[in-house]
């Protein structure tokens, strides 16, 4: 391992676990700042790719502009934060398991018949059918084109 690989790997971990964090934290504006870490952890993944402008564009418009304009909106609304606005009822915590119950068998089975068909060797593509003669109905040799009616001279 050399050490853009492993800077590539700490800047993943991070960005993972700060878009973890994202979803998963209860305070909004603490979210918010779990995704400009998870934001810059691009902007660095971008700079490893030696894209230096679009990393420069992730920072200047995603974490600048984007989540400024987010955290703004957060504070001038007064948007309720806390506990008790993110509890969900029992069925909404029923309907959410269902929901992901159902794409995650949904994608087991899509990627296992993937698998299963790359799993089988290819078949082999049909013979070509032979040259037929037009004028006699005999099959013709392309090398021997003499034997041919319906050859040009």
């Amino acid at each position: 391992m050399n050490g853009q690989e492993v800077a590539f790997l700490i800047l993943a971990v991070i960005g993972g676990l700060a878009g973890l964090l994202v979803v998963t934290s209860r305070n909004v504006v603490h979210a918010a700042l779990y995704l400009v870490v998870a934001l810059a952890s691009v902007a660095g993944v971008y700079l490893l790719l030696a894209a230096p402008f679009v990393a420069f564009v992730q920072v200047i418009i995603y974490v600048g502009a984007i989540v400024v304009l987010l955290l703004f909106g957060i504070m001038l609304t007064r948007a309720p934060v806390g506990r008790r606005v993110l509890d969900n009822t029992l069925r909404a915590r029923v309907g959410a398991f269902v929901v992901g119950a159902g794409l995650f068998t949904m994608l087991t089975v899509f990627l296992a018949a993937r698998s299963a068909r790359r799993a089988s060797p290819p078949r082999p593509p049909p013979p070509p059918p032979p040259l037929a003669n037009r004028c006699s109905g005999t099959t013709c040799c392309p090398s021997r084109r003499s034997a041919c009616c319906c050859w040009p001279p």
